[in-house]
């Protein structure tokens, strides 16, 4: 058994590899399938195809897609949120309700009502003294997804588009962490800017866009039409050796173009709102301290405590994740049943006496998404007896990401979209919205 000290030294890397990844978003997570993002390199053009129809007009998923996304300090540690745009969500209720105040137009500042509240400090800032925090505040952003011109090559052999973004890096496995897209009020507009002041759509040519790494007046980016801007991309290329006219395209997408994979923002889980029940268990004593602090003010303003709202809200969404888990539980059992009257009525055809009676293997069972645990098998006659007992102390609430065990490889199965995290006992994953291993049953801190 590892010492104290190896534990320690074993959970501090852990915690710098969670805090590079709250610097770069979230990665792809394991289940999913990779995102082939094309990040932006400064001082050096991109040439692309936007693919995806603007968001505005957007006609299925796969077409531009918005996203309000901000890093969140919690009760105990920093977690990625993707915002509702709907006004009555508890968070945006929450964050509203603490951030009202005067904004005074001449000056471009803000008079917040509770202002020298520590609740408000956390909010506005995440408790950062930088000028430069956001806070909880969330970004917009757009995600669409492009044709690359400098790599041809990989949309060939891939046959797939990438997604657009302002940055991304990969790790030693390859995998990118994302940012979430391009600015929706600031590079995405000027995209359609260009576009008008072209009179094109903005899915009818290339683009060349320039990101700088020094702001010129106002902007950031620099965004040409290669097809009617020649001249101002000719002096870029011989600035920069990159013959950018030479990659542009200013024909309709051909067949092959078009036929190629594109990302699904819509139905992807990394894009997803972030479902309450994660976003209270993060904030659930930051919930509590407003309630108590502001408990006359919040009555006549939405006429129930936060505390109250929350809930009924993680209500909703456990009732619903039940409601899914017995559908496909459903669908299960019917496949089941079907396929067993199918290998019995093949066995009484086809099989020898002898071979029928034979005793069978028994094999491993992965209770998936798919294979939810039902009445014939409960979750807990297929878990391990070594983490029963670490089970049965999690509560219903903390049970609830949990949605089966694969006995092979002796680990629970998480619910789809799920981040999990190492327990510094165990080295085993479990939710990192749960602050208890279901493995050891030790408790964390943090």
């Amino acid at each position: 058994m590892s010492s104290r000290k190896e534990r320690y030294e074993s959970w501090k890397k852990e915690k710098a590899k969670a805090e590079a990844e709250k610097n770069h978003g979230s990665f792809d997570l394991p289940d999913l399938k990779p995102i082939e993002y094309l990040p932006m390199t400064k001082d050096k053009c991109e040439v692309i195809r936007i693919v995806s129809q603007p968001w505005e007009s957007a006609k299925d998923g796969t077409d531009g897609y918005r996203i309000k996304h901000s890093m969140m300090l919690g009760d105990k540690k920093y977690f990625n949120v993707n915002w509702s745009f709907n006004r009555d969500w508890p968070l945006n209720q929450l964050y509203y309700f603490l951030t009202k105040g005067e904004y005074n137009k001449d000056t471009r500042t803000k008079t917040y009502e509770y202002a020298g509240c520590p609740i408000l400090k956390k909010v506005l800032t995440n408790n950062q003294d930088s000028p430069y925090a956001s806070g909880w505040k969330p970004q917009e952003f757009v995600l669409m997804n492009v044709i690359d011109r400098f790599d041809m090559e990989w949309h060939k052999n891939h046959k797939a588009t990438k997604v657009f973004t302002k940055d991304a890096e990969k790790n030693d496995e390859g995998k990118y962490y994302p940012s979430y897209g391009i600015s929706a009020k600031g590079l995405y507009m000027k995209i359609q800017g260009c576009a008008d002041d072209n009179m094109i759509h903005p899915c009818d040519t290339d683009f060349a866009i320039r990101r700088l790494s020094e702001k010129e007046g106002d902007n950031w980016y620099k965004v040409f039409v290669p097809e009617f801007e020649a001249r101002p991309i000719e002096g870029l290329s011989e600035k920069d050796g990159i013959k950018y006219l030479d990659y542009a395209s200013f024909d309709p997408l051909t067949d092959e173009e078009l036929s190629w994979e594109r990302v699904n923002f819509e139905e992807d889980p990394r894009y997803k709102v972030t479902s309450t029940i994660k976003i209270y268990n993060h904030i659930k004593n930051l919930v509590k301290d407003v309630d108590t602090k502001y408990a006359a003010d919040i009555k006549s303003s939405i006429g129930c405590s936060f505390t109250e709202l929350f809930e009924e809200k993680v209500e909703e969404e456990r009732k619903l994740f039940q409601a899914m888990q017995e559908k496909n539980a459903a669908k299960t059992s019917t496949s089941s049943n079907e396929a067993e009257a199918y290998k019995e009525e093949s066995t009484n055809e086809e099989t020898p006496k002898e071979e029928k009676e034979a005793p069978t293997r028994k094999t491993s069972r992965r209770v998936t998404k798919e294979e939810p645990v039902n009445e014939e098998k409960s979750l807990e006659e297929v878990i391990s007896e070594e983490y029963l007992a670490s089970y049965k102390k999690l509560s219903e609430e903390e049970r609830a990401s949990i949605v089966g065990f694969d006995i092979e490889k002796d680990e629970y199965v998480f619910a789809e979209g799920v981040d999990t995290a190492m327990c510094p006992e165990c080295d085993k994953f479990g939710d990192e919205n749960v602050f208890k291993c279901p493995y050891c049953g030790i408790e964390f801190d943090d």
